[in-house]
């Protein structure tokens, strides 16, 4: 019976669209050759007529798929099944049989069902065979195909996972410690597989055929390397966790760097790097927008895939360059990191979430078992902080958040305490659900007092402890920036509203704002910069300026948007749409985005949050200050003058921040002292090393002029004597 829906399968699947199909091997024939009372022929005899119709495209994936079921019903699947296929294959006049490595992949599938695990995974390897450009060099089974050899990598990827996920069952029964080191391999191989289809269609096509499944290969990686180090105790196994959990985040990022990094040492002429960064968002808008334009969105891949191909045999050198941006060790970064800094990485699987502490001489990982719990209590944590309604009844809002807050400590820091008690600054790599949180509000304990009214100043904050920012990945630390010396100058936006209400939050809107004004006047008390307010501040004015200044800071509203490419930040006269930023330079740049809800938007399963503040690091930002909900007019304004304060006195960013919350709890009563106000800023860089600046105010200038001149008077006197 299997062989029969095969046979159909692969005379609808296969030759249909590719050549005409022997008339001897009509349907109506092989349907006289079988029992018409058969369910299952009847059924797929069914799904054939619906494959052939022209007025249904649809239908012939659903066949596809339906036939495919019906066939691995039948442990009959077998090599003869396999031998028909290849001869009605040749009765096509096909050039190619873009199904063969799909069939290969379902008769391992039925092997497994049947316990055939050897078997299973000869099939598995068949379907990787006739899938490479020189089959002669996959000779043995159970190597896995690079990434470059392979035809269709979409098939391919399905083959090698379900190869290395029956290695691994094999290895619980007879616990054969090579069967875990090919899973291993082959899970690592399919990682590769995965970056090349990203660069070769693009990420939209992964989350729409993928969704999670990178996230899937990445955690068995993991488990498996684990597996391994608890066999061998050997610290590579640990090393290979961490870059599984680390492969599957930030593509985009990624990317964006290796391309910024390529045009600026000269690899890809600029106009070519241009041109691509171009089509890409082409093709991004017709696949997010225009769905329905598959001419549009099959032009735009081609023309893509074309200049890729382009580059890539005109200036091979960029190639490797990108090669290089995933050939990184943990040995590499360890070298680079300084002695009170570690990487506190976060990976959330679907069996558990693992974190990964990284130090000059240490990587510490630790299982979270309790990942549904962790979400809830963090989403509940997040609900609380980020909405102002806590003063209807303070004690009992204190109360609950003080709860909320160490439960999460307890399930997200706690496990890693004890090697963090020897670390001064934190690098955060988030993941998941763990993208929207803060985790300077964090309480690790509460102190005890006479007084039975819990207060906001008694909480031991993880920001007291760790100086805390957050990065991408920890492959942008191998393509960050070298850290010279910047000058200090700052470009400050601020736009007058007409509304006719008073805006207390810097929402979407256009209500007026009092304080953001006052707040970048404040900032050129500290920083040497040129202020543009009202109707200065425009679109166009912040588009012929920002080239020139080294911190452009944005006091205004702003529009998150669950679409990657809507979210705006608003100016003057118009708002500055995210799609508009992926086209700007913004090299070397430190960007405050003194708004609402800019690091707020789409979560991806491998890119994090893409919201306003993902459009300026794409954009080759250094580091984006973003904020996590709806901020406060006035506690902005304060905060941020803290902030530059601390720029002033040559302070890094990244620690500036932190050391400006730290103050702000000190200043401010306790209703002030709620996350609220001081909590949604967050500073995210590819860079780990600290900013530093250079500091040309021209107040300090003159001040030294005058020093320099009293000096010099007094000399004067003095020799006259």
């Amino acid at each position: 019976m299997a062989k029969y829906i095969i046979l159909l399968y692969c005379l609808g699947s296969t030759c249909l669209g590719f050549a005409q199909f022997d008339n001897d091997l009509s349907i109506d024939d092989l349907i006289k050759q079988l029992e018409t009372t058969d369910t299952e022929l009847q059924e797929a005899a069914a799904l054939y007529d619906l494959a052939v119709t022209p007025s249904d495209p649809k239908a012939l994936d659903e066949f596809y798929i339906k036939t495919i079921e019906l066939a691995t019903r039948d442990q009959a699947m077998d090599q003869v099944i396999i031998e028909k296929i290849k001869q009605i294959k040749q009765s096509c006049q096909c050039n190619i049989d873009p199904q063969l490595p799909n069939l290969y992949y379902q008769q391992g599938l039925a092997l497994a069902k049947t316990k055939k695990y050897d078997q299973a995974i000869d099939a598995f390897h068949q379907s990787l065979k006739i899938n490479i450009q020189k089959p002669k060099k996959l000779a043995q089974t159970h190597r896995s195909p690079k990434a470059d050899e392979i035809i269709d990598p979409f098939a391919a990827l399905l083959a090698i996972e379900k190869k290395a996920d029956i290695l691994r069952f094999k290895y619980q029964l007879n616990e054969e410690e090579s069967l875990l080191l090919t899973a291993l391999q082959s899970y690592d191989s399919a990682i590769d597989l995965y970056v090349l289809i990203r660069r070769k269609y693009g990420n939209k096509s992964l989350r729409t055929v993928h969704g999670d499944k990178i996230k899937r290969i990445s955690e068995k990686g993991i488990e498996t390397a684990l597996q391994l180090y608890e066999i061998t105790q050997k610290t590579s196994y640990k090393e290979q966790a961490f870059l599984f959990a680390e492969k599957s985040r930030n593509t985009v990022m990624l990317d964006a760097l290796l391309e910024a990094d390529a045009k600026e040492i000269g690899l890809v002429p600029s106009s070519l790097s241009q041109l691509e960064k171009q089509l890409a968002f082409k093709l991004s808008y017709f696949q997010m927008d225009q769905p329905n334009e598959k001419d549009s969105i099959f032009y735009y891949q081609q023309a893509l895939f074309t200049l890729r191909e382009k580059v890539k045999q005109t200036y091979p050198k960029s190639q490797q360059w990108e090669a290089k941006g995933q050939d990184i060790s943990i040995p590499t970064i360890q070298k680079k990191l300084e002695e009170d800094t570690g990487i506190l990485s976060y990976f959330v699987g679907i069996n558990g979430m693992y974190s990964f502490l990284l130090s000059k001489d240490s990587l510490h990982i630790h299982h979270h078992l309790a990942v549904d719990d962790t979400e809830i209590i963090t989403k509940q944590l997040i609900q609380k902080i980020s909405t102002s309604d806590f003063y209807k009844n303070p004690k009992e809002q204190f109360q609950s958040f003080a709860k909320l807050s160490q439960r999460a400590y307890d399930y997200l820091i706690q496990p890693q305490e004890k090697p963090l008690n020897q670390l001064k600054h934190l690098v955060i790599i988030q993941d998941g659900f763990l993208n929207f949180l803060p985790f300077e509000v964090l309480v690790q304990s509460i102190k005890q007092t006479e007084d039975p009214d819990y207060s906001l100043s008694n909480c031991a904050y993880l920001l007291k402890n760790w100086s805390i920012q957050y990065a991408p990945s920890i492959f942008s630390f191998n393509k960050a920036r070298s850290n010279e010396e910047i000058k200090l100058s700052l470009a400050g936006f601020a736009p007058q509203f007409e509304g006719k209400k008073t805006s207390l939050t810097r929402s979407c809107s256009s209500q007026k704002l009092i304080h953001n004004q006052q707040e970048v006047e404040g900032i050129l008390d500290w920083v040497n910069g040129k202020a543009f307010l009202g109707d200065q501040a425009s679109k166009a004015q912040f588009l012929s300026e920002y080239k020139d200044y080294s911190i452009l800071h944005l006091a205004t509203h702003s529009c998150p948007s669950d679409h990657p490419l809507k979210s705006q930040i608003v100016f003057a006269d118009t708002s500055l749409l995210a799609k508009e930023i992926y086209y700007l330079d913004m090299r070397d740049k430190l960007v405050v985005l003194s708004a609402c809800e800019t690091g707020v938007g789409e979560l991806n399963h491998n890119d994090g949050i893409l919201s306003l503040a993902r459009s300026f690091e794409y954009a080759n930002a250094q580091a984006v200050l973003k904020s996590l909900w709806a901020v406060a007019d006035q506690s902005t304004a304060d905060l941020m003058q803290l902030f530059y304060k601390k720029i002033n006195k040559g302070v890094s960013p990244n620690q500036a921040l932190n050391q400006a919350k730290v103050d702000f709890l000190k200043e401010n009563t306790t209703l002030y002292q709620h996350p609220f106000y001081w909590a949604p800023f967050v500073y995210h860089s590819s860079n780990f090393q600290p900013i530093t600046y250079k500091n040309t105010d021209s107040t300090f200038y003159w001040m030294g002029i005058l020093f320099s001149a009293f000096l010099l008077i007094g000399l004067f006197f003095f020799l006259k004597k």
